[in-house]
């Protein structure tokens, strides 16, 4: 006899088409015997609704069953039975694909697989300064329409020692625009102004020693680590050339991006000059670009953050972050956030809270944006029809117009949003439904009953009368319980009247107010005694359950 393992069992039944932990809940039920779902939460670690939801699953598909009483309790179908149950809804698996193979094989047939007969594209590494300054001048010379470069300063020099300079004047004065991108400081500012006089150039901080050379969309030259000596013979500068449509596409989208956000070079020249700081928007092509100067403008704030994040998580709001808010608030600084607060991220949001004046705002907005000191802006947003993150542009900007503008229109949403805690409460009585409509469903059919969550009943008035929920006894349809849920956030009073009044216009068996213990006062709780409500108050959804389920009893009596 062979001897298996846990896991062994574990992982032949995945065979069968259980998942792993259906398989792990169904073993621990065969080798444990009839046990709760808190129980088999403990034993295994997780989540009690992640249990009880598998337990509903596997008790769909026959391999479990429940055993009424308090707390309920689960028993596992014995294996041989279990396993045919499995095998058979295999079997009829295999064959219905059996069934609709020719019709997949016929729409397959059907799809156009012809080649698109496109020439392939050239791709060369030229190696050495020289092969590339030559292929450089074959380049320039040819060009028809436009060429675009970016280049670092000592680029700029060596084309000029080099007359590669000239071939560009040349080309312009026959009609070909070129357009240069370049860092412009004290050091650049003699050879920026030999190249204006019959180019357009612009100023941009390179994030590293790099050259492209675009000319009329059809062919690129791009060296990604150059080296950035002034030799004209150096075998260490190698350049990548290709025609490829695909990498034109990019290296032009990416040079364009970066030339529509940054300054004319005579605006930093006369900076330069006269020691003004320039107003200026930066597009920030990198995630990493992005988080930097996110904390940088946090951590420099003086006065006042304002904060509107689709989320509170990476990369919306970058990790370290509420780390810094909660040296802001030491530091005096009032920092105030909107965000899309729901359950996913209902920790952070809290502990968010402690530090922040926090506010929740819907529906979730494709734009994110952060000010300072209404001095600086950054922001984060989504092309229209884009839904994927990976598509986000982001703006920094320090223009003190479009600064003070993007704070008057977060004033407008935060007047508009929601208070933290209020949201705070709404989402956790909402959990709270949720679990009591998974863990009623099961206890109310077994006890005879059938849930039904939310649920309208037409009334004696003619009138349809909504409920939080209604139970129906099975097979006397006409005996019903209904209920209603006391939020904190609607008036007690008239939650309590509505309820009493629907339930006499649909002739219930019984009416129940579904809250929490801390709601009801003197005042109400008489009320309600009055109109004989009885009231299911506990601390979870299993509790709750299992005193309506008592409820139901006392309706069959």
């Amino acid at each position: 006899m062979v001897c298996m393992t846990v896991e062994d069992i574990v992982n032949e039944l995945q065979t069968y088409g259980l998942s792993q932990f259906q398989a792990r809940v169904y073993v621990h039920l065969v080798t444990s015997g009839p046990s709760g779902a808190g129980v088999l939460a403990r034993r295994l670690g997780v989540n009690r609704m992640k249990v009880y939801r598998t337990l509903r699953k596997l008790q769909d598909i026959g391999l479990v069953e429940v055993l009424s009483g308090r707390p309920l309790r689960f028993v596992a179908e014995p294996p041989e039975k279990a396993l045919d149950k499995l095998i058979n809804a295999a079997k009829k698996k295999v064959s219905e694909m059996e069934a609709n193979r020719r019709k997949v094989l016929e729409t397959l047939a059907r799809i156009d697989v012809s080649p698109n007969g496109l020439l392939e594209p050239k791709f060369r590494i030229h190696t050495g300064r020289r092969s590339v300054y030559n292929l450089l001048f074959t380049m320039f010379s040819s060009a028809k329409e436009e060429i675009r470069i970016l280049a670092t300063r000592n680029e700029l020099y060596r084309l000029s020692f080099s007359g590669l300079d000239g071939v560009l004047r040349r080309r312009s004065s026959r009609g070909v625009r070129v357009r240069i991108l370049t860092e412009v400081d004290e050091r650049s500012l003699d050879i920026v102004k030999a190249y204006m006089k019959y180019s357009s150039v612009k100023h941009t901080s390179l994030p590293g020693k790099m050259r492209f050379v675009i000319v009329d969309g059809r062919e690129v030259l791009t060296s990604v680590s150059l080296e950035d000596s002034m030799s004209l013979s150096t075998d260490r500068d190698v350049g990548f050339w290709t025609d490829s449509k695909d990498y034109l596409r990019a290296i032009e989208a990416f040079f364009d991006e970066i030339w529509g956000g940054s300054l004319d070079a005579d605006l930093v020249i006369e900076s330069l000059k006269t020691g003004k700081v320039i107003e200026e928007i930066k597009v920030l092509n990198s995630i990493d670009d992005y988080v930097d100067f996110y904390v940088k403008i946090v951590s420099s704030a003086r006065s006042e953050i304002l904060v509107l994040t689709d989320d509170l998580k990476e990369p919306s709001l970058p990790k370290f972050v509420p780390i810094l808010f909660r040296e802001l608030k030491n530091r005096g600084v009032e920092v105030k956030v909107l965000t899309f607060i729901n359950e996913e991220n209902l920790s952070e949001a809290e502990d968010l809270s402690k530090y922040v004046q926090l506010k929740h705002i819907e529906p979730r907005l494709s734009i994110q944006f952060l000010v300072a000191d209404r001095k600086e802006c950054l922001m984060s947003f989504l092309p229209l029809g884009q839904t994927d993150t990976m598509f986000r542009q982001n703006l920094w900007s320090n223009l003190t117009s479009h600064s003070s503008f993007m704070a008057e229109v977060f004033t407008e949403f935060w007047s508009r949003a929601i208070d933290a805690d209020y949201r705070f409460k709404e989402l956790k009585f909402h959990q709270t439904v949720r679990e009591l409509q998974e863990i009623l469903k099961g206890i109310a059919e077994n006890c005879g009953w059938r849930l039904e969550l939310p649920s309208r009943l037409t009334g004696r008035s003619g009138l349809s009368q909504e409920f939080g929920f209604v139970v129906r006894k099975i097979g006397e349809p006409d005996k019903t319980v209904v209920a209603d849920f006391l939020r904190k956030d609607v008036p007690a009073m008239a939650s309590v009247i509505a309820l009493h009044v629907k339930a006499l216009d649909v002739e219930a068996d019984k009416k129940l107010l579904v809250c929490f213990p801390e709601v009801l006062g003197d005042r109400l709780r008489s009320l309600v005694d009055s109109y004989g409500i009885d009231v299911i108050s506990g601390n979870d959804a299993e509790e709750l359950s299992l005193k309506i389920a008592d409820k139901l009893r006392e309706v069959e009596r």
